[in-house]
């Protein structure tokens, strides 16, 4: 799914009607990533991410952390929660890079990872400015929250130490 906004920067089509990188299809606009849903269930996360926080949802009546946010606790079924922040560090429980196709408003490659922050809550991020091909499980990442285009703040991370 590309955005209106969106733009493929191509050659021209390949044999099989796909985009050739290189060629403009849309008049010169820069591309921007696809937005994220924004609804009652999730809205107050990206609220948090924007002004530069990662929270991570709690259940009140038995302490479990969980995300992504939703409505009831996996674990009691209770709607009673509040939000942590993380300290946005932990290590790679997977990661795969995407070299192929290339996403108009995204880095190619690109590299997304199961992160286990360290308040014990699995977390999907990109880790940037780092070689693929020297990343490992278990390596320790450290994230920020970043402006990543015009509309969108993310949050991002970045191997950190000799592991």
């Amino acid at each position: 799914v590309i955005t209106a906004s969106a733009t493929r920067s191509c050659r021209g089509t390949d044999h099989f009607g796909g985009c050739v990188v290189g060629a403009d299809h849309n008049g010169g606009k820069v591309a921007t990533r696809i937005a994220a849903v924004r609804a009652l269930d999730n809205g107050w996360w990206w609220e948090a991410v924007d002004a530069g926080r990662l929270p991570i949802q709690r259940c009140t009546d038995c302490g479990l952390l969980r995300h992504p946010p939703r409505p009831m606790c996996g674990h009691c079924q209770s709607l009673a929660w509040d939000a942590v922040d993380s300290q946005m560090s932990g290590e790679i429980v997977s990661f795969t890079t995407l070299h192929y196709p290339q996403f108009p408003g995204y880095p190619s490659p690109i590299t997304c990872a199961v992160i286990r922050l360290d308040e014990g809550v699995n977390f999907v991020a990109n880790i940037v400015d780092t070689n693929p091909g020297e990343l490992h499980i278990g390596q320790r990442v450290a994230g920020t929250i970043e402006r990543v285009d015009e509309k969108t703040t993310l949050p991002q991370f970045r191997v950190v130490g000799a592991a």
